[in-house]
C-alpha cells in the first residue's frame, strides 16, 4: 500500500494494512492519492472522500464482502483487471467524473468465449450497471433529462451471457467495439431498455442463440435512445420468429425518437416496430440510418407512423418475403412513413389503408421485386426498377356497385351478376390510374353526363373480355375503351 500526499513530499508504505476503513481513515481528508498493490477489503460501509484519489495496480483488488463502497475520488484501473469482489456489496462511483470509464471486467466478467462463464458475466455486468453516477439534468413532463457521466466500457472479447439485460439505467453510454455478447437464453431480450431513455450504445455485437423461440436483440418502449455500430447476429434460417431490433409503443411518447446508425442485423427479422394499444401516434418517430439487413424477413411496421429510413440495404432471404412491410395494427395504421435512398432485393408491401408514406430514391431492380403501393395515397419517386408498381392483386368490383371504390387500386375487374351502369368511381386521387377488366357483358360505362369520359361521350358495353385503361386529374376520369375481342 503506498499513500502519497500532496502537501507533503512523503511516502507511506503500510504491506501489513488490508483494512480499507482503517487506511481511509488515517488518510483523512488531505489531498492524497492511494495505490493499492495488493488484496484489501471492507469491515464495514466506506465513502473515499473526492480528496482521495485510488489507483489499483498490480494484484491490487478491494472486497467488499456484504458492505457498500462509495469513490468519490478519481479512480484509476487496468480495463481488464478483476478489482471488486463481492457476496452482496456493491460500488458506486458518487460523483461525476470519479471515473471516466468503467469496465465491467473490474467486477468479474471475462471475455474469453467461455459459455461456464455467463452466469458470472451477467451477474458482473449489472454490477457495473449499477456503480454509475448518474444525475437528473432536467425535469417536467416529457423534458425529463438524463446523464451518467462514466462510461460503461466493455474490453475486446466475446462474453457468455444467460439472462436478459435489464437496462434500467437512465442516460448510461455503453461502448462496446471489438465486444461481443453471446445471449444463451431462448427467449427474452440479450439487452431490454424498457421505458428508459437518453442511453447510448456504440460498437456491441449481439448473437443470438441458434435454438431460440422468440428471442430480441434489443427491446425497448423507451425514447431518444441512440445506437450506433451495432451488429445483431443469428442463424436466419432457424430463427424465423426472432427479432434484431424491436421497438413498442403504447402512447405518444413511449419508442418513439430513437436513433439507429450503422447498424447490422442477421437474425429472423431486422427491425420490427410495433404500436400495441389503440390509434394514435405511438411508435414514432423514429430514425435509421445506414442499415443493413441480411436477415430472414426485413423491417416490418405495425401500426408504426412517422418513421424514417435512409441508406437500407437490404439483402433479406426470404422466399416471397419483403424488404420492407408497412402494416395495420388492428385500428392502428402505418402511416407517414419515409424510405428513401435505399437498395432492396425484395418487394415493399403498404397494406391496404396505410397512407401518405413516402417511397423514394429506391434501387429495386435484384432479384424481380415489385413495389406494392396499396393505397393512390402514398407517394413514390425516383424508383430505379425494371418492374411495374401495381397492386398485389386484381380487385374486384361489387356485384350491383354503380360507383365503386378505387382507393388503393391499380387493376380491377367487373363480377356484375344483373346489369349495372357505372357513372364514377368512389374514392380516387388525383394522378390515379386505373385498368378495368370486364368479366361479363352486362355491365355499362356511363360516358354522358358523369365525369367519366371516353368513347365520344357515348355509352358503352363491353364484351367479357374487353378492358378500359383510364386516368384521373383531380376532376375527371379519362378513358379509354380496349376492344380485346372483337
Amino acid at each position: 500500500m503506498r499513500v502519497v500526499r500532496a502537501n507533503v513530499n512523503t511516502i507511506i508504505v503500510d504491506r501489513t494494512n488490508t483494512d480499507l476503513n482503517a487506511i481511509i481513515t488515517s488518510i483523512g481528508s488531505e489531498v492524497s492519492t492511494l495505490y493499492i498493490y495488493e488484496a484489501v477489503s471492507l469491515s464495514a460501509h466506506l465513502t473515499i472522500p473526492s480528496t482521495c484519489s485510488v489507483v489499483i495496480d498490480g494484484n491490487g483488488s478491494i472486497n467488499l464482502i456484504t458492505w457498500i463502497l462509495i469513490i468519490n475520488g478519481t479512480f484509476r484501473a487496468h480495463p481488464i483487471q478483476r478489482i471488486f469482489l463481492y457476496t452482496t456489496g456493491y460500488v458506486l462511483f458518487g460523483v461525476t467524473g470519479a471515473a471516466p470509464e468503467i469496465s465491467p471486467c473490474w467486477f468479474g466478467m471475462i471475455g474469453d468465449n467461455d459459455s461456464s462463464r455467463a452466469s458470472a458475466n451477467y451477474t458482473a455486468f449489472n454490477q457495473a450497471l449499477t456503480s454509475a453516477y448518474i444525475t437528473q439534468i432536467g425535469t417536467g413532463a416529457g423534458v425529463d433529462l438524463y446523464k451518467i457521466s462514466p462510461k460503461i466500457k466493455i474490453p475486446t472479447g466475446i462474453y457468455y451471457i444467460n439472462d436478459t439485460v435489464v437496462m434500467n439505467r437512465y442516460g448510461i453510454t455503453i461502448e462496446g467495439y471489438g465486444a461481443a455478447f453471446r445471449y444463451t437464453k431462448t427467449s427474452g431480450a440479450c439487452l431490454d431498455y424498457g421505458s428508459i431513455f437518453d442511453t447510448n450504445l456504440m460498437g456491441l455485437t449481439i448473437i443470438l442463440h441458434t435454438d431460440a423461440a422468440t428471442v430480441y436483440g434489443i427491446k425497448m418502449v423507451g425514447r431518444r435512445n441512440n445506437f450506433r455500430d451495432v451488429a445483431i447476429l443469428g442463424n436466419t434460417a432457424a430463427m424465423t420468429l426472432n427479432v434484431g431490433i424491436r421497438i413498442e409503443g403504447s402512447s405518444g411518447t413511449s419508442g418513439v425518437m430513437n436513433k439507429f446508425e450503422n447498424v447490422y442485423a442477421n437474425c429472423g427479422t431486422s427491425i420490427s416496430i410495433l404500436n400495441t394499444v389503440g390509434a394514435g401516434p405511438s411508435a414514432s418517430p423514429n430514425y435509421f440510418s445506414k442499415i443493413v439487413d441480411a436477415s430472414y424477413e426485413g423491417v416490418i411496421l405495425r401500426g408504426a407512423s412517422c418513421n424514417k429510413f435512409e441508406d437500407l440495404n437490404s439483402q433479406t432471404t426470404k422466399a416471397g418475403g419483403y424488404s420492407v412491410q408497412l402494416l395495420k395494427n388492428g385500428a392502428d395504421l402505418s402511416n407517414g412513413n419515409d424510405i428513401g435512398y435505399s437498395r432492396m432485393v425484395k418487394n415493399i408491401s403498404i397494406e391496404s389503408g396505410c397512407l401518405y408514406n413516402r417511397i423514394f430514391k429506391q434501387d429495386v431492380t435484384t432479384m424481380g421485386p415489385v413495389v406494392l403501393p396499396q393505397s393512390p395515397d402514398n407517394y413514390f419517386e425516383s424508383l430505379d426498377t425494371d418492374y411495374p408498381v401495381n397492386s398485389a392483386k386484381i380487385a374486384t368490383f361489387a356485384s350491383g356497385d354503380t360507383s365503386p371504390s378505387v382507393r388503393g387500386k391499380k387493376v380491377c375487374k367487373t363480377a356484375n351478376v344483373a346489369p349495372t351502369t357505372i357513372t364514377t368511381f368512389d374514392d380516387s386521387v388525383e394522378g390515379q390510374s386505373l385498368r378495368v377488366i370486364f368479366t361479363d357483358a352486362i355491365t355499362t360505362i356511363d360516358f354522358t353526363g358523369t365525369n367519366l369520359k371516353g368513347n365520344a361521350g357515348v355509352d358503352w358495353t363491353p364484351n367479357a373480355g374487353d378492358m378500359m385503361i383510364c386516368v384521373y386529374d383531380g376532376t375527371n376520369w379519362y378513358c379509354n375503351p380496349v376492344d380485346c375481342t372483337a
